[in-house]
């Protein structure tokens, strides 16, 4: 098994891993072995002679789907060592904790992909997606600083509303706010006072700056961004969506999830909008593990039959439906598959025959364009901010 914990030799190896192929500064490195490696499963390909030729990390992370709690291991880096690539090392470190996460019954991994094709190659589906607005005679090699931005929204803030520098020490705030903004949503990531902090710790040392915004002197949203563009932005409430034609003018490159089940987010992009949607709207990708585990984490529709039966592969998957969740899931293999499948139309089940890919996507939400799964899976959009 590839899961170590890195000997000081191996860290060694693992920094210039690092430096090499994430191509990260001093302070990033440093950071991230001091705080989050020990937050993260270390799965690693070693050569004969000891040599790390590559690394996956990925973090365990704590969402809430509606009322449950669930942990989804999150890939944070995949590296190949120069001299070892082009011979599929990544790929199968990927298998390879894909694998130990279904013998331990995790439901899915989950990733921000570099590549998408590379990942749909390795059996990983997009889950999530967001759109850009952005002007079109927009500059896009004028990347946004403090100043300009600030400068700008202090001008353009509606009355009662005014905008600072954010700092360390506002973490307690921001957690306030990611939290009032998330208790609504679906499926989002819990963040702890502890975590948030480490978070905004890192970006805002990491060439990173931030912007606090209050309504009448309190904290109501915040915005992250660096030379890249924007990375996070959330307020408080969700009447801070009147603001994005706002911010659109001033803070081109913003992201923001798009709601599959509430299409108002895209009637409001009409061609006299002043921004554009981006063609490069593909998130947050995902491969199922523990099949059944998934199942049971899933949110069905109201709508949806009592009795379902997936067929996929080889396997049949009975499951009884009941306020929105999967309470019994039965499982057939090969050996009983044609004898279960002719019970099947006596019995009252909606039968859905699918692939693997498709099942992933219907499991995590995103499926409003897919006929197969109509008044079956409970349509969302995965809440996941964090991308640094």
């Amino acid at each position: 098994m590839p899961l170590i914990t890195p000997s000081k030799s191996q860290l060694v190896q693992l920094a210039d891993l690092h430096k090499t192929s994430f191509q990260d500064g001093d302070f990033y490195i440093d950071f991230f072995f001091k705080n989050k490696l020990n937050l993260a499963d270390c799965f690693v390909n070693i050569e004969l002679d000891g040599t790390l030729s590559g690394v996956l990390y990925a973090r365990p992370l704590k969402f809430k789907i509606l009322k449950r709690v669930v942990v989804i291991p999150f890939i944070t880096g995949v590296a190949t060592n120069p001299n070892f690539r082009n011979r599929g090392i990544a790929s199968s470190l990927l298998n390879e904790a894909c694998d130990y996460y279904a013998k331990n019954k995790y439901p899915c991994v989950m990733l921000y992909p570099f590549n998408h094709d590379f990942y749909r190659r390795q059996k990983f589906q997009t889950v999530n997606y967001f759109y850009k607005p952005f002007l079109e005679s927009y500059n896009r090699d004028e990347a946004p600083n403090y100043d300009y931005l600030l400068g700008k929204l202090i001008k353009i803030l509606p009355t009662n509303f005014s905008a600072e520098k954010l700092k360390i020490e506002d973490f307690a705030s921001c957690k306030k706010i990611y939290d009032c903004a998330s208790k609504n949503e679906s499926f989002f990531q819990i963040r702890t006072p502890s975590y948030f902090r480490m978070l905004l710790e890192e970006y805002l040392q990491d060439a990173g700056s931030g912007i606090l915004f209050k309504h009448f002197g309190k904290p109501y949203g915040y915005l992250l961004f660096s030379q890249e563009g924007i990375k996070e932005m959330v307020f408080s409430h969700k009447s801070a969506d009147k603001f994005l034609p706002i911010f659109s003018e001033i803070l081109p490159s913003l992201e923001c999830p798009i709601n599959f089940r509430d299409s108002s987010t895209r009637d409001n992009l009409k061609p006299n909008c002043p921004f554009v949607l981006s063609s490069d709207i593909e998130y947050c990708m995902a491969r199922i593990c523990h099949i059944k585990k998934a199942i049971k984490i899933a949110i069905y529709d109201k709508k949806c039959p009592k009795k379902i039966c997936i067929i996929l592969e080889d396997y049949i998957f009975k499951i009884w439906i009941k306020n929105g969740r999967a309470q019994f899931v039965k499982i057939y293999q090969k050996k009983k598959y044609h004898s279960e499948l002719k019970k099947l139309n006596n019995k009252n089940f909606h039968i859905i025959s699918t692939s693997r890919e498709s099942l992933t996507t219907a499991l995590l939400g995103n499926v409003k364009f897919n006929p197969l799964y109509k008044n079956i899976f409970y349509v969302y959009n995965i809440l996941m901010y964090e991308k640094y």
